[in-house]
């Protein structure tokens, strides 16, 4: 009765032996060693390389609409961490790629050894003439293996097919991330895009503030000179003291008007050195638009502006993505496939619904480019009529007709007119300069 513990002691010690060898893979002891879970695992120099770097504030006197694009690219930080966020999904899908071939599976295998006497006489590795006299104690220890042998088998079986939907998730995980790098990329195109059409609007308005606080100062001017001249008049009795009160009126609204203009365009300055990384300077000179002849904006087909642009490209990648995931699961569960189906129409959808909003966009923009455009004609038309009468002003100034007051309000009016159509034509190139985005894929 001894000797049979003794001998079930040492199945079941084979047994355990056994299933430790199976579940404990290699080296996960000295993996969790090294494993330090307050994130003290990285080195000094990683940590540094993560630090998102900071560009440093440079010192500008003037600055124009080129150097304005160009240092706005490189100080994005959007664009920055779309490239970083790229470059990450790009190795992530590598690393999955990598995994997914690293799963394998084997062939559960199994031996059934003999536990009677007939199995025994039967098989070539016993050759004892009478076996009932010792088959008892190895008939035993036979049944124990072959159970353990049997039992392993079937765990075999069962990690390899959970192997098999582990390496099965671990392909769509990695086309997942494929279609994420996709649209990533494409992000990093669409941020590069808008980032310069956002601060040619930037520079446009802080361009066309300047201008205008220069016109309101030479106004300013203006309104200073004639309250003097109400004043002169009224010592002569050629004007009354409602002539006087109301020039100081005007004077006090044009102070007023002018004082708001600059805090706006010290604002603006604020706003655009910073999104450039540059030294705030009051006294910053902000040079005109390249000069360029405007003409009327012809407009592209609207459907192939639509399918170009980047929003219907990382739409397209999404359906992509679900048509794909269908194909490739081959899971009969009824709920699994309704769910990929629904997804598939989901995307579709939202493909639809976005080419109605984009046609909606894009009309607009051409509209206002239209609006715009004949805005800027009027104002040519008004510094023509301008320029026309100021002539003939001044020829009758020579001859003595017109004083010399006269004269000089006049010819602010000229100034108003060309400030009126510099301001009509900055708006209308940054127009254009949206129509040229959604040529490249942005519609705003």
């Amino acid at each position: 009765m001894v000797k049979m513990k003794t001998r079930i002691s040492a199945a079941s010690a084979l047994l355990l032996f056994l299933t430790a060898l199976l579940i404990v893979p290699s080296g996960i002891a000295a993996a969790a060693d090294e494993v330090d879970y307050y994130g003290e695992w990285l080195s000094e120099q990683d940590k540094k390389a993560q630090q998102f770097p900071v560009s440093e504030m440079v010192h500008m006197d003037e600055i124009d609409l080129e150097t304005v694009l160009q240092r706005a690219t490189e100080v994005s930080n959007n664009i920055k961490l779309l490239t970083l966020k790229s470059s990450y999904l790009k190795a992530k899908s590598s690393d999955v790629n990598i995994q997914a071939s690293e799963l394998s599976t084997g062939e559960a295998r199994t031996v059934t050894l003999p536990t009677t006497a007939e199995q025994f006489m039967g098989s070539s590795n016993y050759t004892v003439p009478k076996p009932e006299v010792w088959m008892g104690p190895v008939a035993e220890t036979n049944t124990v293996v072959t159970a353990v042998v049997y039992g392993q088998a079937k765990m075999v079986s069962g990690m390899n097919r959970l192997i098999e939907k582990q390496r099965f998730q671990m392909i769509v995980t990695a086309k997942q991330v494929d279609s994420e790098s996709i649209n990533a990329q494409i992000q990093q195109n669409e941020a590069a895009k808008g980032v310069r059409l956002q601060m040619t609007g930037q520079y446009a308005t802080l361009l066309s503030l300047k201008k205008q606080e220069k016109l309101m100062e030479q106004y300013l001017e203006l309104l200073t000179s004639k309250v003097k001249a109400a004043k002169v008049k009224l010592q002569y009795g050629l004007a009354s003291e409602d002539d006087v009160t109301n020039a100081e009126r005007a004077l006090q609204k044009q102070q007023d008007d002018l004082a708001v203009v600059k805090n706006n365009v010290l604002l603006s300055l604020a706003q655009l050195s910073f999104d450039l990384g540059i030294e705030y300077n009051p006294d910053l000179k902000v040079a005109d638009l390249p000069e360029a002849t405007l003409e009327p904006v012809e407009r592209a087909d609207v459907e192939t502006l639509v399918e170009k642009s980047f929003a219907m490209q990382m739409a397209y990648v999404n359906l992509n993505q679900a048509g794909w995931e269908k194909s490739f699961t081959t899971d009969p569960n009824f709920n699994g496939r309704e769910a990929l189906n629904t997804n598939i129409a989901l995307q579709r959808g939202k493909i639809a619904q976005l080419r109605v909003d984009l046609q909606k966009k894009i009309e607009a923009v051409y509209t206002e480019a239209d609006n715009l455009y004949e805005a800027y004609r009027v104002e040519r038309r008004n510094r023509d009529d301008a320029h026309a009468d100021y002539e003939k002003m001044k020829i009758r100034f020579e001859n003595g007709v017109i004083a010399k007051h006269d004269l000089e309000q006049l010819a602010f009016k000229v100034t108003q007119a060309d400030t009126m159509l510099e301001l009509a034509s900055i708006k209308y190139a940054v127009a254009v300069e949206k129509e040229k985005a959604m040529e490249q894929g942005l519609i705003p």
